[in-house]
């Protein structure tokens, strides 16, 4: 997913091309004045065009953070690595791969390698988008028993 595809909705609601990007991610119209404020600082033309088609990035630096302090309590072999959403909203990590079962529920392979986390974080995961890879930062797709849909 392209920042252009991510930030979409955002960036028609600005209605200008000119735009920024503060330091915290959050998109908004161009003003001058607070270009030390800009991820794009004063080469506003060329770097916000290349920006719209670089990879996205779909954890914030506090979810990243959050993970980073919850793995560094965990054993070296169950360290999260995935993140998946069930259709009921349902969010939790897991260290191994979940799959897809045939109620459209996310399952993982054991009881002690996932734990449920709070399902107002990650916003940027959902249901549609499927598996989240940590260590990859990318999506995967979804399976059903180990099957592709």
């Amino acid at each position: 997913m392209t920042n252009f595809e991510k930030y979409k909705k955002e960036l028609k609601d600005i209605g200008s091309r000119k735009f920024s990007v503060t330091k915290s991610g959050e998109i908004t119209k161009c003003h001058l004045e607070t270009c030390f404020e800009c991820i794009f600082k004063t080469d506003c033309r060329d770097k916000s065009w290349e920006w719209l088609f670089e990879e996205a990035e779909i954890l914030t630096e506090n979810e990243k953070e959050l993970i980073n302090v919850i793995n560094s309590m965990r054993p070296k072999y169950y360290k999260f690595r995935y993140i998946a959403r069930n259709v009921d909203n349902n969010l939790f990590l897991s260290s191994f791969e979940p799959y897809l079962t045939e109620n459209k529920n996310y399952k993982s392979l054991g009881v002690y390698d996932t734990i449920r986390v709070d399902k107002n974080l990650f916003k940027n995961i959902t249901y549609e988008t499927g598996v989240f890879d940590i260590k990859l930062n990318k999506f995967i797709e979804n399976t059903v028993e180990g099957a592709k849909l």
